[in-house]
């Protein structure tokens, strides 16, 4: 029992996690994948994105190829995409920090083209307000 337990943690540490922000068709989208290498030295990917702007998220589960390349990850609303329907498919090329491709429907075809980067923007141009007004029974602040 010992023998599995450190087994599985030593899978965990294994992992590791890559971040990145880019565009998906017109939109912003953070990309983050969890990946693991197999002893064929191809890369297994779980992972999620979310549109910014809408907050849309769905989750992926892949792999990357090293001889040819190329990641394929399935998309789909839910983190368990084993036996469901795909939403949809990321495909491209994911190499030195960058992933670019072509999102593809349920049918194959063809959607909108993404690129990620490990580049974040700069915090410096960014500019934000907030206001926030609370009532409650004829209080205010």
């Amino acid at each position: 029992m010992k023998w599995l337990l450190l087994l599985v943690a030593a899978s965990a540490f294994a992992q590791e996690k890559t971040e990145m922000i880019g565009q998906l068709g017109g939109r912003s989208t953070l990309l983050v994948l969890h990946s693991t290498r197999s002893a064929d030295g191809s890369l297994r990917h779980t992972g999620e994105y979310i549109v910014l702007p809408a907050l849309l998220r769905r989750f992926v589960d892949g792999e990357s190829s090293p001889e040819i390349g190329v990641t394929t990850l399935r998309e789909g609303t839910t983190p368990i995409l084993f036996g469901r329907e795909p939403t949809g498919e990321l495909r491209g090329s994911l190499r030195g920090g960058a992933f670019k491709g072509i999102r593809y429907g349920p049918g194959g075809q063809e959607r909108e083209r993404f690129e990620f980067s490990g580049q974040f923007p700069e915090m410096s141009s960014y500019k934000a307000s907030v206001r926030c007004q609370m009532r409650d029974a004829g209080y205010s602040s």
